[in-house]
């Protein structure tokens, strides 16, 4: 028995002493659980900030070419307005020498006039007639020099333009790209450390599993340990109360063989286990 009993306090010790390993266990995983949840939010935010910069450069990529698309545009533009002005340029009726329209327009009143004012021979007022014809083509052709020439130069500021937001843009670019470069390693840094930390998590979970397992194995034996000395006990007692009964109704039966009195409760145990006393 002193054996047994040396065993229980030995069962008891070892849940206890598991107990305490779980509580301990429990409190480190609480802990790791908390390190998860806040690495878990920061690894979510970072890569939210990583989303909206790259929906960022998205859209700078799409302005981009844009700007590109508009400067082809631009050049292309140009390039015809160039063509139209070599044809005008290269046109037969276009002046040679350095004239104003202004100069020629004057020239073609004075020819009115002197085809207004003047007796001119039939051959002279025809030669006239055609000169003022030449001049005002001529003027005509200026003047779409001339506008051509401005519509060029404002094609030119224009190009100069969306030249500048170009390179702007594609600094932006740039800049944004380092931005996305930083902002990918530090979201696979989190990434990384979530991992190793929930893989920790996993690791300790599996230990407390292990634990708790050995702490209800070590449990049903001092259960069944105490089950087993409560029985004995149990069966100890009543053996004991058997031969204290037996004892009794000896003694009673002693008494009544020399003639002596007994108590009511020997009589009646000498009645309900005595044969010879039977009713």
């Amino acid at each position: 028995m002193a054996y047994e009993s040396t065993e229980v306090e030995q069962l008891k010790e070892k849940v206890k002493e598991l107990s305490s390993v779980i509580k301990q266990i429990e409190a480190t995983l609480n802990e790791v659980s908390k390190e998860l949840d806040f690495l878990r939010e920061q690894k979510k935010e970072a890569r939210q900030r990583l989303q909206e910069k790259v929906n960022e450069k998205r859209k700078l990529l799409e302005d981009y070419k844009k700007l590109k698309s508009e400067l082809n545009a631009c050049y292309a533009s140009k390039g015809e307005l160039i063509k139209q002005l070599k044809a005008i340029e290269n046109d037969a009726r276009y002046p040679k020498s350095d004239v104003s329209v202004d100069e020629i327009n004057e020239r073609i009143k004075n020819i009115e006039w002197t085809i207004h004012t003047s007796i001119l021979k039939p051959s002279e007022e025809k030669r006239l007639f055609l000169e003022c014809k030449k001049l005002e083509e001529a003027a005509i052709l200026i003047k779409k020099r001339e506008n051509l020439i401005a519509s060029i130069n404002a094609q030119n500021e224009k190009i100069k333009s969306i030249g500048d937001e170009l390179s702007t843009t594609k600094n932006m670019l740039k800049n944004i790209n380092e931005e996305i470069s930083k902002m990918k390693e530090e979201y696979e840094d989190l990434r990384k450390k979530y991992e190793e930390r929930r893989k920790d998590y996993m690791e300790i979970k599996e230990k407390l599993s292990r634990v708790e397992a050995e702490r209800i194995l070590f449990q049903s034996k001092l259960t069944l340990l105490m089950e087993q000395l409560k029985t004995a006990m149990d069966d100890t007692a009543r053996r004991k109360e058997e031969e204290a009964k037996k004892r009794v109704i000896s003694e009673a039966k002693q008494k009544l063989l020399k003639g002596k009195s007994v108590t009511f409760q020997e009589l009646k145990l000498l009645l309900e286990n005595d044969e010879e006393f039977k009713l």
